[in-house]
């Protein structure tokens, strides 16, 4: 079974082998994809893993949470990420980019002090209190996934997959804990009870 080929959604895939996302910091400090990092891809699609779903992509550049974090943020991203599906198509593989915005868990900087979260809840991890976010830039990065999720299918990838786990932004917002927004942004948990 694990050779025979499967159909998601509209993406047919040779066998079941997929590479599932890590994070492998190839890319440059300011998230540019290295060569480096298409030719790791190029193996695994040479080795017949026909579908490769990238580490994370950050959205925008207050979005990172690791050094050597592969970007999404701007144009200039499309053209190194095309070099990098064109090799992986060579053999027939399909290639997903993660997109992700760190949310509260962000890498801070001078342009950066402060990460953004749903709510004001310190990051147990990095004991960093965020920046309770306003409608405004709930929609500012509603729109920078809907502008990486474009950018992500000019630069040839076959899919997008939302990083929606390990207490990153997205995660944050599905979390009654993370979110305590009594918006139309909150959570609205019911219990059984109820």
């Amino acid at each position: 079974m694990i050779f025979d080929p499967i159909t998601i959604c509209n993406m047919d895939i040779q066998n079941r082998f997929v590479r599932s996302a890590t994070h492998e910091f190839m890319a440059e400090k300011d998230g540019k994809p290295t060569s480096r990092l298409g030719d790791l891809y190029e193996v695994l699609a040479k080795n017949e893993v026909m579908l490769i779903i990238t580490g994370y992509s950050y959205v925008l550049p207050g979005g990172k949470s690791d050094i050597f974090q592969q970007g999404i943020y701007e144009d200039r991203f499309i053209e190194p990420y095309l070099k990098i599906t064109e090799k992986v198509h060579r053999y027939r593989s399909k290639i997903v980019l993660q997109i992700v915005h760190a949310g509260r868990q962000a890498t801070t900087s001078e342009e950066y002090l402060v990460p953004i979260a749903p709510s004001k809840i310190k990051d147990a991890y990095s004991a960093v209190m965020p920046r309770e976010m306003t409608e405004q830039g709930i929609l500012e990065v509603i729109d920078a996934f809907t502008r990486a999720a474009a950018r992500t299918k000019k630069a040839g990838f076959d899919g997008v997959q939302l990083h929606c786990a390990h207490g990153f932004l997205l995660s944050d917002f599905s979390s009654p804990y993370t979110n305590r927004r009594t918006d139309r942004w909150g959570v609205q948990w019911k219990t059984e009870q109820e």
